[in-house]
């Protein structure tokens, strides 16, 4: 039981990379007003396994 339940957990792992995945820090300036720069992005790996090429999406709405 306790390696069937290993399996289910790493397809999910695999399938379902967002679940352990946290950005925990991360910080942004508008150098002209225009465009948004974000930098010192901290991205906490919470699975047994190790992802690469892990993209990040965001959005950014400016009040002017």
């Amino acid at each position: 039981i306790g390696k069937a339940d290993d399996t289910v957990i790493r397809e999910s792992m695999i399938l379902h990379p967002e679940q352990y995945i946290k950005i925990t820090d991360w910080s942004f300036f508008v150098p002209f007003g225009k465009v948004a720069i974000i930098h010192h992005v901290t991205i906490e790996n919470n699975s047994d396994i190790a992802y690469k090429d892990i993209k990040v999406r965001v959005s950014y709405y400016s009040g002017s």
